[in-house]
């Protein structure tokens, strides 16, 4: 029995990409490290507070994809901000390397985490108490660029991964290791059977 044909997508899906950031200011993109680093605070402070319509905010700090978005993802941003900055370059389009769906799912969790906090801004609860406020338009039409930017070029990559077909399987071999490969011959499953007999 043939082995199912691969899916280009969901291959696609599976293999790292490389996304370009678009270009800011290094000072910009520090910037929305920072608040977001200040976010991170103020969520973990009201992870207790579970009312209506907010619940779901101490959720975007717990998991792989937040844990990525925290370790990762703001991590490279501040480092190729900081090196720009450092360089005296006037703009910084950081790149990042990971899996699509870890990209397009942390690009949802900012938005996600956006979205919960311009609740808790719009109250005033959080910028009066905690010390947190809005951060500013450049950092928040930063935010959606970045955005719109990750979800734009994972569809491109998917929609080139669906033209293109199944990249050829490369096999890998460890050092000592046997390599079996299984090439589909286009007969019926008996055939070997009926030459070996």
């Amino acid at each position: 029995m043939a082995a199912p044909a691969p899916d280009p997508e969901r291959e696609a899906m599976r293999a790292a990409i490389q996304v370009e950031l678009p270009e800011a200011p290094p000072q910009t993109y520090l910037a929305w490290v920072d608040w977001w680093r200040g976010v991170e605070r103020v969520i973990r402070r009201l992870e207790s507070m579970t009312s209506a319509g907010r619940g779901e905010g101490p959720m975007l700090l717990h998991g792989p994809v937040p844990g990525y978005v925290s370790r990762v993802l703001l991590e490279e941003l501040r480092r190729q901000a900081h090196h720009a900055e450092q360089c005296g370059n006037e703009a910084v389009a950081p790149i990042l390397r990971a899996d699509p769906r870890m990209l397009w799912d942390a690009v949802t969790v900012l938005e996600d985490q956006a979205r919960w906090l311009d609740g808790w801004l719009e109250d005033g609860v959080v910028s009066a108490r905690l010390g947190l406020s809005f951060p500013g338009w450049r950092v928040e039409l930063l935010r959606g660029r970045v955005v719109e930017s990750v979800r734009d070029q994972i569809r491109l990559r998917l929609h080139q991964a669906a033209i293109q077909g199944p990249a050829p399987a490369i096999p890998m071999r460890r050092r000592g290791s046997m390599v079996l490969t299984l090439v589909e011959a286009g007969e019926p499953e008996g055939a070997l059977a009926d030459q070996l007999a």
